[in-house]
């Protein structure tokens, strides 16, 4: 349920990417009613997937380079990582608030935690009011590897859903918009999965993630 409130939301703001506290203030009612799902993706995919759309689209907030720049894979992971230690980076990011790339820039975690780790927090969780802490809101993940069929298991055995939508489901086929592109593998060398092993080492764990 929650992430058709979110679809909702991103009607009235498309440059936006929001998470569970825009999400739980949009609807301002308790949430023990509501089954609060979201994604995963292999870090070590979505990095590529990341980076091709960049070079593809122009895309401002992980461009990390100009225009006549054009960084390979391996520049472009390395000052994600570095981000934090290099100012002359941090001038690249485009100056918007409202973004995890910003968010991720100025926060203290990017020095010891990748982005993909970051933006699952800042998105997933939130912090409790009472006590200052973290709590993870997300009851049900589902990941893009297998999209579909835990999507179908999530309407199955716990959102009552019409089984036409179930059916729609079961037809559909993944959509990729970086087509043209060489498998992920192919673009690490061993120590940028090192890199990637250390800086989302958490995310990898719990989702039970390796190359």
């Amino acid at each position: 349920m929650m992430m058709f409130i979110i679809l909702i939301m991103k009607k009235k703001r498309p440059d936006c990417h929001f998470g569970i506290n825009e999400a739980l203030d949009y609807i301002n009612k308790p949430i023990e009613h509501y089954e609060i799902f979201s994604t995963t993706r292999n870090p070590f995919d979505m990095y590529v997937s990341l980076y091709e759309f960049t070079k593809e689209n122009n895309f401002h907030e992980w461009r990390l380079f100009n225009k006549e720049d054009n960084p390979d894979f391996s520049t472009w992971l390395n000052r994600i990582v570095t981000i934090k230690k290099d100012p002359s980076i941090i001038k690249l990011f485009k100056n918007d608030h409202t973004s995890t790339s910003t968010w991720y820039k100025e926060s203290t975690l990017s020095e010891n935690v990748g982005w993909i780790t970051y933006r699952w927090g800042k998105t997933c969780c939130r912090i409790n009011k009472d006590t200052g802490r973290g709590e993870e809101m997300v009851t049900t993940y589902l990941k893009q590897e297998s999209l579909n069929k835990d999507l179908i298991s999530l309407f199955k055995n716990k959102i009552k859903t019409p089984s036409h939508i179930i059916k729609d489901i079961k037809k559909s086929t993944k959509i990729n918009q970086t087509i043209n592109r060489n498998p992920y593998q192919e673009y690490y060398t061993p120590d940028l999965i090192d890199l990637v092993n250390n800086y989302e080492r958490f995310y990898l764990k719990k989702f039970n993630y390796t190359r």
